[in-house]
């Protein structure tokens, strides 16, 4: 129907230019395609232009600005929705400009959302070290077994973790230590274990430390990690809440929405700033993993992978989401959108694998990594 209109809409259009220009109904329409075609052809460069800009200052300035931190946590398919809207018309009235803009929507899924292809797996079978890491907060009654009986782990990370208890009736076999909301469960001795006190938000740890012993002698430290969230200033800049924070107004709630953005995200920069480091003062191999609440885009992720290697970016496939591991939100295709969930590494450890959890109805999936550490 809506087809049928649009042509008859158009047939009138090239009618009403024929008559004014004193031309044939065809050239009435030729003339109607062409004013289209360079319609839709500045239109098609606007849109890659502009877009283009808005990703380049996601990427570099980020948490530097409130509003551009707030928009680095949207489902990534909102930022080529107008090339999706725009490409049909494109290939009717200015087949290269669809060719352009179907050539900037792929590099946007491979460049800017960071799809891995064919990063392989290494085979090791000596000295491998596999590690899980999730947050099992909000695991709608599922659990992770599944998961980890396919990886067979050596060492598991939790964060918002259950009671010490539950994982010592669960793994008998493990030591098992238990810090605040942070878990640690391995099958190798744990030589040192605690909150570490130099990287706190407030007065609440935002990382656990670990020191095991390896079955070849050395030593391996783990970070267990889970930064901050900004979902309570999410939960506040719903409905009129967004437009509040940015035109102000509604009796001085929109300045404090952006206050608030601007002191999150500046404590969650020199959080990660005091993290990096306390790493980096380590002597032994370190492995960094958990729930670091922060999008593969914007400073603070820039500044975390400038440190430390990625081990999905170096040995994962796909787009690694872990983040919402459910949701209604039809911009995400109804599955998780964020990639929030990560295993970094400093010196002395070469990643071999990277796996992200395929399907759980959990608010996170879990990750695997698989590594070599280096003597």
């Amino acid at each position: 129907m809506w087809r049928s209109n649009c042509i008859a809409s158009m047939k009138r259009v090239a009618r009403w230019i024929a008559s004014w220009r004193g031309l044939s109904f065809r050239e009435g329409a030729g003339r109607l395609y062409r004013l289209a075609g360079d319609f839709f052809s500045i239109v098609a460069i606007a849109v890659v232009v502009a877009t283009s800009f808005l990703l380049l200052l996601l990427d570099g300035y980020g948490e530097k600005h409130w509003l551009l931190a707030t928009l680095l946590y949207l489902p990534g398919v909102v930022w080529v929705l107008p090339a999706l809207i725009l490409l049909p018309c494109c290939l009717v009235f200015c087949f290269r400009y669809a060719l352009m803009l179907f050539a900037f929507i792929v590099g946007y899924a491979w460049l800017f959302m960071g799809y891995q292809f064919s990063n392989e797996a290494i085979e090791s079978d000596e000295g491998t070290v596999t590690l899980l890491s999730n947050n099992v907060g909000n695991n709608g009654k599922t659990t992770i077994d599944q998961f980890a009986d396919l990886h067979e782990p050596d060492l598991m990370a939790f964060q918002e973790a259950l009671p010490p208890r539950f994982y010592r009736e669960k793994y008998p076999e493990w030591e098992v230590r238990s810090h605040g909301e942070f878990a640690f469960v391995s099958r190798f001795p744990i030589i040192e274990a605690g909150v570490v006190d130099e990287v706190r938000w407030g007065t609440v740890g935002v990382a656990a430390r670990y020191v095991v012993e390896l079955p070849s002698g050395g030593k391996l430290v783990v970070y267990n990690v889970h930064l901050p969230t900004r979902r309570f200033i999410m939960e506040g800049m719903r409905g009129k809440g967004l437009a509040s924070a940015i035109f102000g107004g509604n009796q001085g709630y929109g300045s404090q929405m952006r206050k608030q953005n601007r002191d999150f995200f500046s404590g969650q920069i020199d959080l990660v700033e005091r993290l990096i480091a306390r790493v980096q003062s380590e002597s032994f191999p370190t492995v960094l993993c958990g729930d670091f609440n922060v999008p593969p885009h914007g400073i603070i992720y820039r500044r975390l992978s400038a440190a430390f290697g990625d081990a999905f970016e170096e040995k994962g496939r796909g787009y690694g989401h872990t983040f919402p591991g459910k949701t209604r939100n039809p911009l995400s295709f109804f599955r998780p959108w964020l990639r929030i969930d990560y295993a970094f590494a400093g010196n002395g450890v070469q990643f071999l694998s990277a796996e992200v959890e395929a399907d759980r109805p959990s608010q996170h999936r879990a990750i695997v990594v698989s590594y070599n550490v280096v003597e």
